[in-house]
């Protein structure tokens, strides 16, 4: 009872909810959908795993790839997110929320001058793995809004098109 009353005191006697802050609310409702995303692509992951796996690549959380970019800096990546594909922001996001907030830090840009070719444009707003190279050091809008690019991307696959080709097991 003291610990209650001792942060009721230190938040100036006030009790702080969520549903009384709609901000609050908001974060928090973001950061729950920014860790279930996180958390399918894991088990997506972890279910085909060696399947995909090629001796240069490397299968990466995107957050590990935005938070520490100088350790996969021009490496085959394969990574999981929300994929828009839009005339000069074509972007791997964390999540679809992220992507309609428009927090392009969160967001990888996607540069492929031929992904038009590669009919990429079929997993548009969508949740997918992309194996491509990785690159954090570059110049140039629009690729000053995100802090990373995949280029020379080698495939584009839907997240839950791994779970449906793994066979049952018995």
């Amino acid at each position: 009872m003291a610990l209650k009353k001792d942060a009721l005191n230190i938040l100036g006697g006030k009790k702080m909810s969520t549903h009384s802050n709609p901000f609050l609310s908001r974060i928090v409702g973001s950061m729950l959908l920014a860790i279930s995303t996180f958390l399918l692509c894991m088990i997506s992951l972890s279910c085909n795993k060696d399947a995909r796996k090629s001796p240069e690549e490397s299968e990466v959380p995107l957050v590990r790839l935005l938070a520490c970019p100088e350790k996969y800096e021009n490496r085959f990546v394969s990574v999981c997110g929300y994929l828009h594909l839009e005339v000069e922001t074509d972007a791997i996001y964390l999540s679809k929320e992220h992507y309609e907030s428009e927090i392009g830090q969160n967001a990888l840009y996607l540069w492929d001058d031929k992904i038009n070719e590669k009919n990429f444009g079929q997993y548009n707003n969508q949740y997918v793995w992309i194996m491509g190279r990785f690159r954090s050091q570059y110049k140039g809008r629009p690729l000053a809004l995100f802090p990373g690019m995949i280029y020379d991307v080698r495939s584009i696959t839907p997240v839950f098109a791994h779970i449906e080709d793994e066979e049952p097991k018995k």
